[in-house]
C-alpha cells in the first residue's frame, strides 16, 4: 500500500493508494480524519484520473452533493485527457513521492 500526504484546501490528508471497503474511492471529511483512498488498480487509466479528480473535488468541498461532483471530476478528467494528459507510472511507484509545489 502506498500513502503520501497532500494538502486540500490548507489541510492536509492521508491518501493510501488500496482498495476502499464498498466503492470506487473514498474521501473523509475533516471531522471524519481527513482520509483520501483510491485504489491503484483501476482497469484503465482514464478511470483512475477520474476518480483521483473524483476524490481531490471531495477533499476541496466535501460539502457538495455526489452529482455535482461526479459531474465536475467527469469532465475535467476529460478535458484533461483531450489536453494529452497520462499518467506516469515510473513516478506512481517510486517509494517517495515527488514532491512539487505549484
Amino acid at each position: 500500500m502506498r500513502k503520501i500526504r497532500h494538502r486540500f484546501r490548507e489541510r492536509i490528508y492521508t491518501v493510501l493508494f488500496k482498495k476502499p471497503y464498498k466503492c470506487f474511492g473514498d474521501t473523509k471529511t475533516p471531522k471524519e480524519g481527513r482520509m483520501v483512498v483510491v485504489p491503484p488498480d483501476k482497469t484503465t487509466y482514464k478511470i483512475f484520473l477520474c476518480t483521483l479528480i473524483h476524490e481531490a473535488i471531495h477533499a476541496c468541498a466535501w460539502d457538495l452533493d455526489e452529482e455535482a461532483v461526479a459531474e465536475i471530476s467527469t469532465d475535467t478528467a476529460m478535458f484533461l485527457w483531450r489536453c494529452g494528459f497520462r499518467f506516469d507510472k515510473t513516478a506512481f511507484l517510486k517509494e517517495k513521492p515527488i514532491e512539487t509545489d505549484f
